[in-house]
Parts: structure tokens; sequence; C-alpha cells
């Protein structure tokens, strides 16, 4: 009897291959910027090319993380279940890796001279704020997941026009006042708290990913994606330019130009879903298996830069070490790739696998 390997085995038709493209770009987009980032803050410092160069890689990565909010919004909200399901699987999701990536970082920081710890600062670090700047992710996170359940009731029902409400109210009072702002120079105090900062990420997710998208929208997402993207690396330039220092002003991940990029990827995204099931079955599950490994990379990747950057492994690679046209993305690759290779393994030790769920 002819036995078949996973690899040569379709995926069901109700797995997503679109939301594990979309954390496997998004990741790469985290590792974008942290790689680039450095070069960017260079203004001045280096040629106008090479700050070009690094800024189109941190510009085209900015739709990263507010997208890994919005397809948690989009996988969570639509699937409600019992509360003490829900947070105990929230909790080896995102406390536990929360708490065993602290210490790590903490003794990864000792351990490279950057600072010192005693274990009762540390402790006071982790409550007050992320150890490891990338952490922040997971503090944003723990706060929306507290949020779900009143959601979940919100949106029982025909809740639609409740939900457009919401995002309409968001988009005003944080993209658009961050832009209207910017550009008069006027500062509005005018807040509306209940939409504050991710939760529109978090419900734009739902709201986008559960509608049908005609397919002559699908290129326009993908459009204004990419304009929002090059408008970015234009603002920044010219801001930097007339002020004659860095300013990185559209950076900002609740700026208008990144929620376009994120909004357009959640227009086009969800439309080549039977295109991606149409794919070879290694493909398909190489996919799947690079979408679910995708958060341990986000965890640990900064780790692979820094090692990277000290020449840890006896070479050193970053943004600067060659020119960056091509440093950059030799640097975002191996550090992905290696980031990956070390998140498998830690999720084939029976214990360790629980901090890189």
């Amino acid at each position: 009897m002819q036995t078949r390997k996973i690899s040569d085995v379709s995926l069901p038709p109700n797995v997503l291959l679109w939301v594990h493209l979309a954390r496997i770009i998004s990741v790469l987009g985290v590792i974008a910027i942290h790689v680039a980032y450095p070069l960017t803050a260079k203004w001045g410092e280096i040629s106008t090319k090479w700050w070009l160069i690094a800024e189109a890689a941190n510009a085209f990565g900015r739709f990263s993380v507010p997208l890994f909010f919005a397809l948690s919004g989009f996988l969570i909200l639509s699937r409600p279940e019992p509360l003490s399901v829900f947070f105990r699987k929230r909790f080896g999701k995102v406390i536990l890796p929360l708490l065993a990536w602290s210490i790590i970082y903490v003794v990864w920081t000792v351990a490279s001279g950057e600072r010192q710890y005693t274990i009762l600062s540390a402790l006071l670090s982790m409550l007050s704020g992320p150890v490891a700047d990338h952490l922040w992710f997971l503090y944003v996170l723990i706060g929306l997941y507290l949020a779900v359940p009143l959601f979940w009731k919100w949106l029982e029902g025909d809740s639609d026009r409740l939900v457009t409400y919401f995002l309409a109210l968001w988009f005003i009072f944080v993209p658009f006042k961050n832009i209207v702002s910017m550009l008069f120079a006027i500062e509005i105090g005018f807040n509306f708290p209940l939409a504050g900062e991710y939760a529109g990420y978090f419900l734009l997710g739902h709201w986008l990913g559960q509608r049908q998208i005609p397919p002559a929208w699908r290129a326009a997402g993908l459009f204004a994606f990419f304009l929002a993207a090059s408008l970015a690396i234009y603002g920044n330039y010219a801001r930097s330019l007339a002020a004659a220092r860095f300013d990185n002003f559209f950076d900002n991940y609740l700026g208008l130009l990144v929620f376009i990029e994120v909004a357009g990827l959640l227009i086009f995204l969800p439309g080549i879903e039977a295109g991606l099931h149409a794919l070879p079955a290694f493909f398909q599950n190489s996919l799947a298996n690079l979408g679910a490994a995708s958060y341990g990379v986000y965890l640990v990747h900064m780790i692979f830069i820094e090692a990277f950057r000290r020449g840890y492994f006896g070479f050193q690679m970053s943004a600067t070490a060659l020119h960056p046209l091509y440093g950059i993305p030799i640097t975002i690759l191996s550090v992905f790739l290696a980031s990956l290779l070390f998140t498998l393994v830690l999720r084939a030790i029976p214990f360790l696998k629980n901090i890189v769920p």
C-alpha cells in the first residue's frame, strides 16, 4: 500500500492560508523595521541614497504590527467561546511567552553588557513595560484580550452598523486627527476614549475580514498599500530635509498612512485565498507551517539581529555591514531563517514549545 507524506496532502479548505501569508509578511515587516531603522536614524550622517534605501525597507514594513492586531481581531471576535476556555488559551499564547521572553531578554541584556539588573529591578522593568522593545506588542495584546468578552457581547446579532460607527469614530479621532494635527499644526483637544489606539485595528480585522470584497477592489487595496508606503518614504524625507534632522512622523503605527497600508492588505489578501488553495500541497503546507511559526520568530528575532550585528557567529551582518541595497534584504532573510530554525527547534522540545506557541 502506497502512503503519502504529510507535505503531499492538501490542507482542508477551511484553513485560511491568507492569514498564514499575512503572518509571514508581517513578521518579515517587523524584522525589516528593526534591521533598517538604525540606518534611517543616521539622517545627515549617511548619503541620501543609503538613507532612502533604508527608509523604503522601514516604510514598507510599517503595516506589520497593526496587521498582527487586525489578524487577532479577525480570528478571535468571530468565534465566541466560554470565558474559561478563552482565557486559558490566551494564558498559553501570551502571558507565558511574555514572562519567559522577558526573562530571556533580561539575561541576554546582562550577558551582552548593555545593562545590569537586580532581581527587583528586573521584576519592576517587566511590570512597567517591555524589557525588549518589540515585546510591547504583547502588553497591548493582553489589554485587548481582556476586552474581548465585551466585544463578543457587543457583536451579538446585527452589529454591522455599530462596528462601522465605532471604526468611523476611531478613524476620525486617531489616524485622521493625527494627520490633521501635523498638516495644520493644530492640537485637537476632543477625544473619544472608547476608540483609542489599537482597538481600532483589532475591530478592523474583524470588519474587513468578514466582508465579501468585490474582485475589482482587491487590486485597489494592493495599490493603496504601495501608495501609502511610498508617500511615507517621501513624507519622512521631506520633513527630515526641512527640519535638518531625522523626522519620522509617518512611521506612526496609528497614523493615516499606516492605516491605509493595513486596510489595503486586509482588502487584498482574503481575495487570494482561492489561489493559495490552488497551489501544490507542498506549498500550502509550507505556508501554513511558516505562518504557525511566525509568532515564535517575532519573539526571538531581536536576539539574532544583535548576534549578527555583533559578529557572534564569526562574521558581522547588518544594514551597514554591506551596501544597504543588498545588505538590508540579506540581513532580513538571514534573521528570519535563523529565528525560524530556532523556533522550530524550540517547538520540537516538549516544555520549551510553550514559549513559542
